[in-house]
């Protein structure tokens, strides 16, 4: 009950603070765009009825899974088993945001991205519905590993690759075997020092036009300070709070600004 008080009090705050902007008050033309495009705007694929059918048969499955949790744990689970269906309808990228994840890949033309934290892979379908680009994703549990992997054969999505194993020893690997990343999805381990210390990774192969998509960033006070260190950091230039996920952006052209966005 204390951990519901307290995140209902971060959601307050953040509903104070925000503003719905929808692409007015904003001075950075770059932002004016990015906000009228990607986040406001209605674009629609036809991709995203079977990803939403797929989503409806998983929260529809009862089997019982165990699994190994390397992150920070759940608010909702409490035990190691959990249903295919619970995990679903807790853990999944929502539509919403899916489908802003999608708008964001076609935006800027993304052809590489990286994913931390698979689950079920419904937010990974949404990022690699966009063709052009090629999706890596890490999940560290072997059960929910192999459901995701049966998802996008599923699915007909031969431009993910899915790699099983925990992030600090996955992480390296892959950015080894990259020149660049065009945009990194940080969607596991809600833990402070390791959402710093991934961010940090990844920084090594950024572009200007480089974009992070962080989830949970009000999850927890470890996740909200991990926020405001990513917003500090020197190489930062714009974010967007939108409660649910921040955005950051490298972009050298922009003045240093952080937005709080009224998306509900």
């Amino acid at each position: 009950m204390i951990k519901i008080i307290t995140f209902a009090v971060r959601y307050f705050r953040y509903l104070i603070k925000s503003k719905h902007y929808k692409g007015h008050g904003i001075h950075s033309p770059f932002l004016y765009q990015f906000t009228r495009e990607v986040i406001f705007s209605n674009q629609d694929n036809p991709h995203f009825s079977k990803i939403e059918s797929i989503r409806k048969e998983l929260e529809n499955d009862k089997t019982l899974i165990q699994i190994n949790d390397y992150g920070a744990g759940s608010r909702v689970f409490k035990n190691r088993k959990r249903r295919i269906s619970d995990i679903a309808k807790v853990s999944s990228t929502n539509k919403k945001y899916g489908k802003m994840l999608y708008r964001m890949v076609e935006y800027f033309d993304v052809k590489n991205i990286l994913e931390l934290g698979t689950s079920l892979g419904i937010g990974t379908m949404y990022l690699a519905y966009s063709q052009k680009a090629k999706v890596c994703t890490i999940e560290g549990d072997l059960s929910i590993y192999e459901k995701a992997k049966s998802i996008f054969e599923q699915a007909e999505l031969s431009n993910i690759t899915s790699i099983k194993g925990e992030f600090s020893s996955k992480l390296p690997e892959v950015l080894n075997k990259v020149h660049e990343l065009d945009l990194v999805y940080f969607d596991g381990n809600h833990k402070m020092q390791a959402t710093l210390n991934y961010f940090e990774q990844c920084l090594t192969k950024i572009t200007n036009h480089s974009v992070f998509v962080f989830d949970d960033i009000h999850w927890s006070a470890d996740m909200e300070y991990a926020w405001e260190k990513i917003k500090l950091h020197p190489k930062t230039m714009v974010t967007v709070d939108l409660f649910q996920m921040g955005i950051v952006f490298f972009r050298k052209e922009l003045s240093k600004e952080h937005f709080v966005i009224k998306y509900l």
